[in-house]
């Protein structure tokens, strides 16, 4: 099987099947994300009664669940195309033990990078802190700092059609770190701005397709237009924080969406994979979406 393998050039779809314990073993996960950065495509495994006479996670996906996966990897707008997508919060040191951070989950990001799976791309997330596992089929690149991920995604934009900016990256950082921790009494910390990743990768954009997610709390559509050309994106996806529901640490959200000629559609209070799909429809139907699918 590997000799073929190796001696074929085409899209490979594998679809994995063993014990649990197996499937969730660290080797397992570490070897699935080589071969996801190597190109091949992973029709996850479902839940179901396993050959150890109990039902878990691990059972290979049904016969037309794979078919379906094949079709879509062969046939979808997103077939080929790779898609770098940044994922969860970032941390900035104060001293040795304490760090700056924000409550992002990754919830989000991981969603719309197992939904660009899904549709065929070839998927690379550059991950800070995040509270749930990386989806399977996804190559992973684990940072934790903001000039940790910006680095990161400077080093896979040149290789990349569509850059996906869901992380939420700090946008201060302590202008000094202790070499020691801080002990007792009052702390004053002075901040500086860290870099603005997605204004940096806008402006050497060239054909690729920008989708950035901004907080917004209020004046939405002023905020956005003036987001949308101060870092040349194509979509903006705006959350706010302030709606239940959405945003941080829940397994929903609600968006508003925005193209350069204003709000293309709000999603009202969805799953994040509902959302993350709502998303990638948006941005396929976009004229720059469909000149890079071709």
């Amino acid at each position: 099987m590997s000799t073929v393998l190796s001696a074929f050039d085409g899209p490979v779809v594998l679809a994995p099947a063993m014990n649990d314990v197996m499937w969730r073993n660290e080797a397992t996960q570490a070897n699935l994300q080589t071969l996801s950065g190597r190109g091949f495509r992973v029709a996850p495994p479902g839940t179901g009664d396993l050959a150890c006479g109990y039902e878990a996670e691990g059972r290979m996906a049904e016969p037309e669940a794979i078919v379906s996966f094949v079709k879509t990897v062969c046939n979808s707008d997103f077939a080929g195309l790779r898609v770098l997508v940044s994922v969860g919060g970032t941390e900035e040191d104060l001293d040795p033990v304490r760090v700056i951070t924000n409550r992002s989950s990754g919830r989000m990001g991981f969603a719309l990078a197992e939904t660009a799976r899904n549709h065929g791309a070839l998927v690379t997330a550059v991950v800070g802190r995040v509270a749930i596992p990386p989806p399977v089929g996804v190559h992973v690149v684990r940072v934790r700092t903001s000039a940790e991920m910006a680095l990161a995604l400077e080093e896979h934009f040149a290789a990349s059609h569509v850059l996906i900016m869901a992380a939420a990256v700090s946008d201060f950082a302590p202008s000094s770190v202790l070499d020691h921790k801080q002990k007792g009494g009052a702390w004053t910390v002075e901040l500086s701005r860290t870099q603005d990743i997605l204004a940096s990768l806008g402006a050497v954009k060239d054909q690729r397709f920008i989708i950035g997610f901004a907080l917004e709390t209020e004046n939405l559509a002023t905020n956005s237009a003036a987001k949308l050309a101060k870092k040349n994106c194509d979509l903006i996806v705006v959350n706010n924080p302030l709606e239940e529901g959405a945003a941080f640490e829940h397994a929903t959200n609600s968006v508003t969406i925005y193209n350069t000629e204003g709000e293309v559609l709000s999603t009202g209070l969805k799953s994040k994979h509902e959302i993350a799909d709502i998303i990638l429809q948006t941005a396929r139907a976009q004229d720059a979406f469909r000149q890079l699918a071709k």
